[in-house]
């Protein structure tokens, strides 16, 4: 029980956060039978582990999926660099 709560704070947190970078939840709660769920938008495409099934990712792949990820921490896509070696600055 101590950890559906915790779980369930930890949700509701997501569930007030606003941001490009993040899913939208819309709603958190415990069905009668006491399961914890979380409802949010459906994001179409698959997962990373997934896409690495497939083989590995092209260098334009992986400088683009590393971007993505850092604009969505709130880095400010203008200082992101991705040189011809995968040196970035």
């Amino acid at each position: 029980a101590e950890e559906a709560d915790a779980w369930l704070a930890e949700a509701r947190i997501l569930a007030s956060l606003d941001h490009p970078g993040i899913v939208p939840v819309w709603d958190v709660g415990r069905s009668p039978d006491g399961l914890c769920y979380l409802v949010s938008r459906l994001v179409a495409g698959t997962d990373l582990s997934t896409r690495l099934a497939r083989g590995r990712l092209s260098h334009p792949e992986a400088a683009e999926l590393a971007a993505d990820g850092l604009v969505g921490l709130g880095y400010d896509p203008r200082w992101i660099r991705t040189e011809r070696f995968g040196a970035t600055g």
